[in-house]
């Protein structure tokens, strides 16, 4: 997949959004946050992961992640 990824410029949608379903994109983040709660440790090995298979899905799933999570919390007080 990481070689079609560079050679074809594709995107990895669909496994974006099988990590938002699983909630790995909040891995680190509490439960009641809409994350996993599972740790940094956890989330240093899915980071791992997702950029062995391609380091742009990294990014995404990083900043998307993040964003939502922090923007979930802060409206949510």
């Amino acid at each position: 997949m990481a070689a079609n990824i560079e050679a074809e410029e594709y995107f990895p949608r669909d496994f974006l959004r099988a990590l938002g379903r699983s909630r790995f994109l909040g891995a680190p983040f509490s439960r009641s946050d809409g994350g996993l709660g599972l740790g940094w440790v956890c989330e240093t090995i899915v980071a791992e992961e997702v950029s062995a298979l391609s380091g742009a899905a990294e990014m995404v799933r990083l900043s998307f992640g993040c964003a939502v999570l922090c923007a979930a919390r802060i409206f949510r007080k």
